[in-house]
């Protein structure tokens, strides 16, 4: 999975703008008398500075994403340990991975849950007998014992 934040977007068009405005400047340096350079001096000197707060703004994001890198591969090195949903009446191994797999892991996400968006995310046959209501009342119970 691959994203960019809106930090690093920013960061991006800064530097961008002010690789612009530098190039701009220094190709224009070549043709500004030098009576005007110490004019134009300062502005460049801001430049810098801006760009150098940039530039450690980005390695300071780079920081970051290595670190966020690190904590997705541990989680899925050993992904969060799921209570077995198998032990609530009427849900079987199949039910249970459409639940795990729709990030109902514990007991308690499944209590915490609407019965509308189980019902949506089990697909139920209408020859099924699913009682949903059940299923929540009794993952509470379990929940309470963990």
């Amino acid at each position: 999975m691959s994203f960019i934040s809106w930090e690093s977007f920013v960061v991006f068009v800064v530097g961008l703008s002010l690789g612009w405005a530098a190039k701009v400047l220094l190709d224009r340096r070549v043709s500004i008398p030098p009576t005007q350079i110490p004019e134009i001096e300062p502005a460049i000197e801001t430049l810098q500075t801006q760009y150098a707060v940039c530039h450690n703004a980005h390695i300071e994001l780079e920081g970051v994403i290595a670190s966020l890198k690190s904590c997705v591969q541990s989680m899925q090195a050993s992904p969060p340990k799921a209570d077995p949903l198998q032990k609530i009446e009427g849900i079987g191994p199949v039910l249970e991975a459409k639940l795990w797999e729709a990030g109902i892991l514990k007991f308690s996400d499944l209590a915490a849950t609407k019965p509308e968006v189980i019902s949506g995310l089990i697909h139920a046959q209408k020859w099924q007998c699913v009682k949903v209501e059940h299923w929540i009342e009794e993952a509470a119970e379990f929940a309470k014992r963990a």
